[in-house]
């Protein structure tokens, strides 16, 4: 059995202009069920400060990874490595979700 119903995988590179739009988006919904799995694919630029920064409090359900630049394929795969969720969904780092988003996937599964 795993320990959560969801992990949401979320590539991060060359976002700093979205990030902290996604994360305002997506933090306030999640819940002790769920994980948010953050992974730096080496960007440059300041979106992991961002991230830092936003996520200052304690988050016992978010997980930061660090790998060098490799793709977002390589990125989603090495979160998808380390989930703990039963379900997986994977989302961009440069969208927004709504303000819904997770409560209508936990209806679907």
């Amino acid at each position: 059995m795993r320990e959560k119903s969801l992990s949401i995988i979320v590539p991060i590179y060359g976002v700093e202009e979205y990030i902290l739009e996604f994360l305002e988006s997506i933090v306030p919904q999640l819940l002790d069920s769920t994980e948010l799995i953050l992974i730096n694919d080496g960007t440059k630029d300041k979106s992991m400060q961002i991230c830092h920064n936003f996520l200052s409090g304690n988050y016992d359900n978010i997980v930061i990874l660090e790998q060098s630049n490799q793709g977002q394929s390589v990125a989603r795969n090495y979160g998808i490595q380390q989930a703990k969720g039963e379900y997986i969904v994977r989302v961009d780092s440069d969208d927004y979700v709504h303000r819904n988003f997770l409560f209508m996937t936990k209806l679907h599964l």
